[in-house]
């Protein structure tokens, strides 16, 4: 990443004076955001620094969300266009306000066209000082600049991997991405942490090893699992991933499939003595049912070519088989408020993980109505794997691998 630490002359000779009171300082300091740049002489060692690289999630045909982590208070953008030159600002604000003094860098990138290379950097200004009539800016940096696809037409393919229960262990990801080509979006299906103990370790084990391996160009979808609803910083992890309405359940439409994202929430009863009277999934799986409901009902899901259900584990019609009642309360919980209506409106796929142990579930009378692809466990067990999936008018071709990349089992779609 190029660090670019000394911003423009005149911004810094101005970085004392008053926001409030100078109309002249206002508009300094707009052109400063727009066109006041540092030259690579310009260029020193500071603090500040990118925790991660850039994260791209939630691509659209006309859209995509970019994520980012810095180390201090900043206030950051996005510069983007059709070529290198990306003359282009995406910049985030909210009730009025741009974003500063944020645990996470985001931007989100509109107007695209879709099936489109568009090329992008990041940029982050730090805020030394904050006050309510002052504000002192310090170092500038600037990401690499990186391209990306904005999601397909109906008819055109597309392909993408799935990866499940990676609990901390995302390094084998990176091999994967070396390996598979033509490669568009990612799926992540929940346990990707073991746990979330605060900021750091969503930066730790999401957003660093995600864009180190594949995430500045290609787009990830998060999933979340059981082990994600763990932790003091639990509650914070949906400001660092990109939904429609900020809500761990969602769809979104790429290219001519329709996918739903399901959250099945905790494992265990709520009454859980681990749980500490804080979990309250019965309900919240209770309302997202109602959802689901509507969803499927709904005209974009009906005329899709193929409908995706992405979830933590897998939502079957059989007897759910877990290891002890304990841990089987979450699956049928999940069951009775998810499976009819996913089973009975025409769901073509299913993606899950969470048993680590891989499986594939064809359609059978009384266990399930849908293919399911089940993924095994994180590189530390036997049988850890990942899936790929091909998207071609008319059929998806669905491959669960081993994470050395043997062809374990596929599926093939009409």
């Amino acid at each position: 990443m190029k660090v670019l630490t000394k911003v423009h002359r005149f911004f810094i000779i101005n970085k004392k004076m008053s926001f409030f009171n100078s109309k002249v300082a206002s508009v300094c300091f707009i052109l400063f955001q727009l066109f006041a740049f540092p030259t690579a002489s310009e260029a020193m060692a500071g603090e500040f620094e990118f925790l991660s690289g850039p994260n791209l999630q939630l691509v659209s045909r006309q859209s995509v969300h970019v994520t980012w982590a810095v180390n201090g208070s900043a206030t950051s953008w996005v510069e983007y266009g059709p070529d290198r030159d990306h003359n282009q600002i995406a910049r985030r604000s909210e009730h009025g306000l741009f974003d500063a003094n944020r645990p996470v860098q985001k931007a989100v990138i509109d107007g695209l066209k879709p099936g489109t290379d568009y090329f992008y950097r990041t940029v982050s200004v730090e805020i030394k000082e904050y006050g309510p009539y002052q504000i002192e800016y310090g170092d500038t940096l600037y990401s690499d600049t990186y391209r990306f696809s904005t999601a397909p037409e109906e008819t055109e393919p597309f392909s993408f991997l799935a990866f499940n229960d990676v609990h901390n262990r995302p390094e084998f990801i990176g091999d994967v991405f070396a390996r598979e080509e033509n490669v568009d979006f990612a799926a992540y299906l929940g346990d990707i942490m073991g746990h979330i103990d605060g900021r750091q370790d969503i930066i730790d084990y999401i957003l660093e090893p995600s864009s180190r391996h594949f995430a500045a160009e290609v787009p990830f979808f998060y999933v979340r699992g059981n082990h994600e609803a763990r932790g003091a910083g639990a509650r914070k992890l949906i400001d660092y991933i990109a939904t429609p309405d900020g809500s761990f359940y969602y769809t979104f439409e790429y290219g001519s499939v329709f996918f739903i994202v399901l959250d099945t929430g905790e494992d265990k009863p709520d009454t859980n003595q681990y749980y500490f009277g804080l979990a309250d999934f019965d309900a919240y799986r209770a309302k997202q049912g109602e959802w689901l409901q509507k969803v499927v009902e709904s005209e974009a899901f009906q005329q899709a070519g193929f409908r995706v259900v992405l979830s933590h584990w897998p939502i079957l019609l059989r007897d759910v088989v877990a290891r002890d009642d304990i841990h089987r309360h979450g699956r049928e919980n999940t069951q009775q408020h998810f499976a009819r209506p996913l089973h009975d409106n025409g769901v073509d796929l299913q993606l899950a993980g969470h048993t680590h142990r891989h499986e594939v579930i064809v359609p059978e009378e009384g266990v399930s109505r849908i293919y399911t692809v089940v993924g095994g466990g994180h590189t530390g067990q036997p049988g850890s794997t990942y899936t790929r999936v091909n998207y071609r008018e008319g059929s998806l071709h669905v491959l669960l691998k081993s994470t050395d990349g043997e062809l374990i089992e596929e599926i093939l779609i009409h």
